[in-house]
């Protein structure tokens, strides 16, 4: 993919105002008086997808937004770039920053070390605990824990050992990218929302797993 993984962002309108009569309320230029309205992301929850090789970014999230969770999603990176992680912005010039984002439970799979950059800026608070970052420089975990607003306090650099880290296929393929290390399915924390089960049918109830799939 040429682009990116998701991209989460908020769209705005201009509401004009008019008189009682019908015609539009104007300033002293002549020029409609209007009100822009932004939309507002909230409680949203993106898990157990498999995200793989996109060549800028994984993550894009563009404009206010409050509660978004990312967790127990499987991320691939071939590690040939430098690639955003996660890559925030205005959308629309709002001017309302972003607040209260979790990353949790997640698999960062790199196959050879290269630069990573998780671009937070547009966010006032978030977290990011209990993922496993595997094959990332040491710069990358300096960068997080040089940040004045969080660090990444619990985090995992193991060896998932993946069954395959092919995407060829596309959504065909994203349920044979399996960890077969079983710290995998032992390091995860619970998440509200968590669903009963993972991208290929297994019950996940009660499993502690990092990642997309809950079981082998």
């Amino acid at each position: 993919n040429e682009g990116g993984g998701i991209l989460i962002c908020n769209r705005s309108v201009a509401d004009v105002f008019y008189n009682a009569d019908g015609t539009k309320i104007t300033d002293e230029d002549g020029l409609p008086v209007m009100e822009r309205r932004y939309t507002q992301m909230e409680n949203i929850n993106v898990l157990n997808n498999v995200f793989a090789y996109n060549d800028l970014w994984v993550f894009n999230i563009a404009g206010p937004s409050d509660g978004l969770k990312f967790f127990n999603n499987t991320v691939l990176l071939d590690g040939e770039r430098q690639t955003y992680l996660l890559f925030s912005e205005d959308m629309a010039n709002t001017g309302v920053p972003a607040k209260n984002w979790t990353f949790s439970n997640n698999i960062f799979w790199q196959a050879k070390k290269q630069t990573v950059l998780f671009d937070e800026a547009w966010c006032q608070s978030w977290t990011a605990e209990n993922n496993l970052f595997y094959n990332f420089n040491d710069t990358f975990f300096d960068d997080f824990n040089n940040d004045y607003r969080t660090e990444i306090a619990t985090y995992f650099t193991f060896d998932p050992q993946l069954s395959t880290t092919e995407a060829a296929d596309g959504i065909a393929c994203a349920g044979k990218i399996v960890a077969r290390n079983p710290q995998v399915y032992t390091s995860g924390r619970y998440e509200d929302g968590m669903m009963c089960a993972d991208i290929n049918g297994n019950d996940a109830e009660g499993i502690r797993y990092l990642g997309a799939v809950a079981k082998v």
